[in-house]
């Protein structure tokens, strides 16, 4: 029979037949050989994930693809499909000829050095990614392929093109792959260091100075030299290349590459890299809005985000800071408001002159600096405008001429509101009697601190915007406020445009949110529309929206912010449900973003001064009244959209922004919009702090400052005493008006859903328990022989081929077999053999099927049998939310065909494959063939069959593989996420948390095999514990007296390792371990605890902290001295033991806490 072969070439790994085309079997792998067709399947499946191509009759999987394959965990089990040559052992070694600065500079493939270093004997031949020794094959590491690709693309290079610079830059690359490589090198390429980074990390340091916020840039990246900021800081340009002395007497070669090179000029442009006041803030908020189009690239946010943190900047007082500081530059224009902002007056900001010395001890005209000193809108810092010599000159002219022509105010640069020329003349006067002083030598030395309020102006009344209320900083009636929102919505107003009949809850919806939008922006500045999945959300929100434009023509656009994947789902919508020419839509996203940036050269000079470089041209929305946009969009134009006035704003699967620390999230909040809505199936995830962020968009200031709400609200589930039960009710009651939750049992009439029971007990077959239980030998052993630190990894991966071999026999290191007769694997694999029946009697009814598993050889396995068993193969659908639009469609293609095919069908998901706008209605029957960890996502992939326009009733099935001696992984999984889905059932608030690897607690099979040894913790992890794993065992120990306990991050901790607190009570902990047994430690444990202390002691005043340190050895006597002073008290290794005894810690879950 026909087989598959594979054949090395230098771009791909290509595979072959012989005879016919590979292609022709890719839908037909049972015309092959047993040994090819699962293959075969593995190539379809690539294909449609973009991974392999057709080409000439076979199948190309090229070597960047295949070290991606290699790096993605979903295709671990699936690689040895290719039958890939062993790991190259072998190192490669590198020569050169001639200098850097030469053009004849070369660097070459010098032959191969065994492990230990000989010369590799014999010829040596390279294709692509692999080399021949004689007869046998070796796959080179990535690293070892992507040096030889430098090397010879370097060595290709025309003489002409080697200059200096190039040669300089094309070694510092080569360099860090052969580092990666463990290449060797000839004496130059080994002395001559080049480093070419190609990103960029970023160390932020804060300071307050003069009561403005400071922060120190520091741009550095992987093997820096130590003197390379120092060099950086030099002249005033960044250059292309830094030659730095090394530590060893060496020179280290910096090439700047021209992206990081344009991102470093941007911090230079800082004064003495700091941002200060506004800048700071903006810089924090968004780094990517100011330093260009390349810092994504050259600084990753997750970077910049662990950066912030690890700088102490992520935490909710600097969010409050730097919110109001990024609008407050939308106040300086007030043309980036909505219509319905007036102006800011009432209580207008005092504008008072600031005079401070420039340099010298002496007060004297030269020495001096003027400016106008405010307070910003919603801000207490003072923000100060400089009033140079030529300024207050200027100033002069334009009160006059103000004077000459009959205005009683006057606009000045940089001032958030027209001046009264009463208050210009004033303060003019006050500059000019100042200076006057300052020149006689009357004035007095040392300015005040504070700015002057003159006596009569109105004081005591924070400025506000000119709108029915202060939402921003909720100066309006908390009464009055629910007093109006509480009326009964009246019946939706439903458009002309909707050319479908909206269901009863829909209709209701829509109610709601116009009642909302009514008393918006007073009383209401948004809503959270929390529908369970599949009650049509977006149908509600077009129909909302399209009344909104019908009922004011004229009304400002609206934003929808939604996931990549969702876009093409509201364009469907908008199609299938609304007349042609309802909305004029623009899909903000890829070719259309694109032809609307604006290039550098297109921004004046002021701006990139500013450092503001990344904006969408002025007239980018065209007339488009609907604009559709990703998160990734917003965050990284978020200048040119937050000075857009939206009349809506809806972030579509809101959990996006649910996180206050995500800089998309800070984004979102910085729109300028006058009604924002929240739409997600989920609103509360992990914890409360989802909720609050979710109303932290819609209704700023409403459930108060994070740092409180933690403390003061908690989750059912958490809530341990009467205080904290009462304080939710509370909660619900405040965002009870602007929150709208509906499940599909309560509003719509679909079909009845049903849970089979009998699959829930499977009997596991006598092949499964053999494997089984070797299984469980060997990761118990591998668990015991791992450092501690590798304990949860070691974990997760027993874990998951315990999950493989309850789903099928697929013994340890081995892909699952699909050559064996269909009889052998059902007699082998009861879930297979239920699956076959369950599928027959499905085919009998004239059904569909969907059967969810993440598992991609358990996929194949289900695609082969099927296909042998019921002669119908079925399509394989994997993908991710984070997918690019034309993969999202060719797998939505798949869908439809299989929704379109009438009478039987079956149909193999991943649940990842269905994060977002997936609906499959046509199948009625949902089979969980492997499960995921989390009940929310698996609900999430039932109810893209059982939603509205499901018309059968839906059979869901858990099949469950059981042992009659113990406890199998898939029945501790079932009853995990049955005990979690029912939690989640009593209450939205609840959430539905994913399954932690700790609570499988100890997985044993028969003779007494089990996971973990059953002891609790004691003296043995003493003894050689470390810092962070002391640091976790104290927050478990306290977690078991009641409290509620956070472990501080490993670095920015401020002195406190764990914090613990119930009700007004709390410990402040900080631990110190070592491992030299009966070692008294000196005071630094009481030192730093008595100093981290007083910042939880001010942002917790209610709380009556009592300060802890201790340590798994001794304190000192000093220590004991000091803690006495300081009151602290402290912990050693005795009383820790006894607390241990007290409240016991099993092995298990410190080893996974540490983990």
């Amino acid at each position: 029979m026909v087989r598959i072969e594979s054949v090395f070439t230098d771009t791909a790994l290509e595979f072959v037949t012989r005879p016919g085309k590979v292609a022709d079997f890719l839908e037909h792998p049972e015309r092959l050989a047993p040994a090819s067709q699962a293959l075969a399947a593995y190539l379809a499946q690539l294909e449609v994930e973009g991974f392999a191509t057709r080409a000439q009759g076979g199948v190309n999987i090229a070597w960047e693809d295949l070290y991606r394959l290699l790096d993605h965990p979903d295709h671990a089990s699936s690689i040895p499909l290719f039958a890939l040559p062993p790991p190259c052992e072998f190192r490669p070694a590198l020569s050169s000829q001639k200098a850097l600065s030469d053009a004849d500079f070369g660097i070459f493939l010098d032959g191969w050095r065994t492990p230990a270093g000989a010369p590799l004997r014999g010829r040596v031949e390279r294709l692509g990614a692999t080399i021949r020794i004689g007869t046998e094959a070796r796959l080179l590491s990535e690293a070892g392929w992507r040096l030889l690709e430098a090397v010879r693309a370097f060595a290709r290079l025309p003489v002409g093109e080697k200059t200096p610079e190039r040669n300089f830059r094309e070694w510092g690359r080569i360099r860090a792959l052969a580092r990666q490589a463990g290449a060797r090198l000839d004496n130059f390429l080994e002395k001559t260091l080049v480093l070419t980074p190609e990103t960029l990390q970023l160390k932020l340091h804060r300071e307050e100075v003069a009561g403005m916020a400071v922060v120190e840039v520091k741009p550095t990246f992987a093997d820096a030299p130590d003197n390379w900021l120092h060099a950086l800081d030099q002249g005033d340009a960044v250059l292309a290349r830094y030659d730095l002395n090394a530590a060893n007497g060496g020179i280290v070669h910096v090439v700047v590459e021209p992206a990081v090179r344009r991102v470093l000029e941007q911090i230079k442009r800082m004064p003495q890299r700091r941002a200060v006041g506004a800048h700071a803030a903006a810089f924090l908020h968004n780094p990517y809005a100011l330093l260009g189009e390349e810092a994504a690239s050259v600084i990753p946010p997750e970077a910049f985000e662990m950066a912030r943190s690890e700088a102490g900047l992520a935490f909710p007082d600097s969010w409050a800071k730097v919110r109001p500081l990024i609008t407050t530059e939308m106040v300086y224009d007030l043309s980036g408001y909505a219509p319905r902002v007036e102006g800011i007056g009432v209580a207008k900001p005092v504008y008072s002159p600031y005079i401070v010395r420039s340099s010298g001890i002496v007060w004297l005209p030269d020495n001096v600096e003027v400016g106008i000193a405010f307070k910003p809108l919603g801000s207490d810092q003072t923000v100060l405008l400089p009033f140079s010599k030529e300024e207050q000159a200027a100033f002069g002219k334009a009160l006059v001429q103000a004077e000459a022509s009959g205005q009683d105010k006057m606009y000045w640069p940089g001032l958030p509101t027209p001046i009264s020329l009463a208050e210009a003349k004033s303060l003019k006067l006050d500059v000019d009697l100042a200076l006057k002083e300052i020149g006689a030598g009357d004035w007095k030395d040392g300015p005040p601190k504070k700015p002057a309020v003159k006596p009569d102006q109105p004081k005591g009344h924070a400025p506000t915007l000119l709108i029915p209320h202060n939402i921003e900083t909720l100066g309006y009636s908390e009464e009055q406020r629910r007093a109006a929102l509480a009326v009964a919505p009246r019946e939706a107003d439903l458009p002309a445009s909707l050319t479908d009949e909206l269901l009863e809850h829909q209709k209701i919806g829509v109610a709601w949110l116009q009642h909302l939008w009514r008393h918006s922006p007073g009383y209401a500045r948004g809503g959270l529309l929390a529908d369970d999945m599949g009650l049509g959300k977006t149908l509600q929100l077009l129909a909302f929206l399209a009344q909104a434009f019908a009922d004011t023509p004229d009304l400002p656009p609206a934003l929808v912010v939604a996931p990549v994947a969702l876009l093409d789902n509201w364009q469907k919508e908008i199609e299938r449900f609304f007349a042609p020419g309802t909305f004029r839509v623009l899909t903000l996203y890829d070719r259309e973003l694109k032809a609307r940036r604006v290039s550098r050269e297109e921004i004046d000079q002021q701006l990139q001064d500013e450092r503001l470089t990344r904006f969408l041209r002025p007239d980018w929305r065209g007339n488009a009244q609907l604009v559709l946009t990703t998160y990734e969009t917003l965050r990284d134009y978020e200048f040119s959209l937050a000075r857009e006035a939206w009349s809506v704003m809806v972030c579509d699967e809101a959990q996006k922004i649910k996180s206050p620390a995500a800089l998309v999230t800070q984004a979102a909040k910085a729109m300028n919009a006058r009604f924002k809505i929240a739409a997600t199936g989920t609103p509360v995830e992990n914890s409360l702090t989802d909720l609050w962020c979710l109303f932290d968009f819609i209704q700023p200031g409403l459930l108060g400052a994070l740092n409180e709400f933690g403390r003061k609200y908690k989750r059912p589930i958490e809530a341990r005493t009467d205080k904290e039960r009462a304080a939710l009710e509370e909660l619900q009651n405040l965002f009870a008006p602007q929150l709208l939750r509906r499940t599909k049992d309560e509003v719509v009439k679909l079909p009845p859903k049903t849970e089979d029971p009998d699959c829930r007990s499977l009997p596991i077959s006598s092949t499964q328990h053999r494997l089984y239980a070797e299984a469980l030998a060997a990761h118990r052993a591998k668990i015991a022989a791992c450092d501690s630190k590798k304990v949860g990894q070691a974990m997760l991966g027993m874990l998951h081929h315990l999950r493989v071999l309850c789903a099928h026999p697929v013994p340890m290191g081995q892909v699952a077999d699909t050559s064996q007769p269909l009889p052998v694997a059902l007699a082998a694999s009861p879930k297979l053999a239920w699956l076959m029946t369950t599928l027959d009697n499905i085919m009998g009814r004239d059904e569909k099927a969907i059967v969810f598993t993440e598992l991609r050889d358990i996929q194949r396995v289900l695609q082969h049998y099927i296909g042998e068993h019921l002669g119908v193969r079925p399509v394989i659908v994997n993908g991710d939310t984070h997918t690019r639009p034309d993969k999202d469609a060719s797998r939505q293609r798949l869908i439809d065909a299989f929704q379109a095919k009438p009478g039987f069908g079956v149909i193999i998901l991943s649940t990842q494959a269905v994060g977002f706008g997936l609906n499959i209605q046509a199948a009625n029957h949902v089979i969980h063939y492997t499960r995921p960890w989390n009940p929310a996502k698996e609900d999430q992939a039932t109810d893209r069959a059982y939603r509205i326009g499901q018309d059968k009733a839906v059979t869901v099935y858990y099949p469950t593989v059981q042992a009659h001696d113990y406890v199998t992984f898939e029945q501790r999984l079932d009853e995990l996420l049955s005990s979690k889905r029912e939690l989640a059932a009593k209450t939205w608030l609840n959430g539905a948390d994913e399954i932690q690897v700790a609570e499988f607690g100890n997985l044993a099979a028969d003779e007494g095999l089990a996971a973990f040894p059953n002891r609790p913790v004691g003296e043995e992890e003493l003894r050689g514990i470390n810092g962070y794993a002391l640091e976790s065992l104290c927050a478990l120990l306290w977690d078991k007296q009641g409290f509620h306990t956070h472990q501080t991050p490993k670095s920015g901790d401020g002195g406190v390792d764990v914090v613990a607190w119930k009700d007004d009570e709390g410990f402040l902990i900080q631990c110190k371990a070592s491992s030299q047994q009966g070692q008294a430690l000196g005071w630094e444990a009481v030192k730093d605890v008595s100093a981290g202390a007083r910042a939880y002691m001010t942002k917790y005043p209610d709380v009556h902290f009592r300060r802890v340190a201790i340590t798994n050895q001794y304190f000192n006597e000093t220590a004991r001295k000091q803690a006495s002073v300081l009151m602290v008290e402290l912990i050693e290794r005795d009383e820790l033991l006894a607390l241990l005894n007290r409240h016991p810690i099993q092995l298990q879950e410190f080893l996974l806490a540490v983990a």
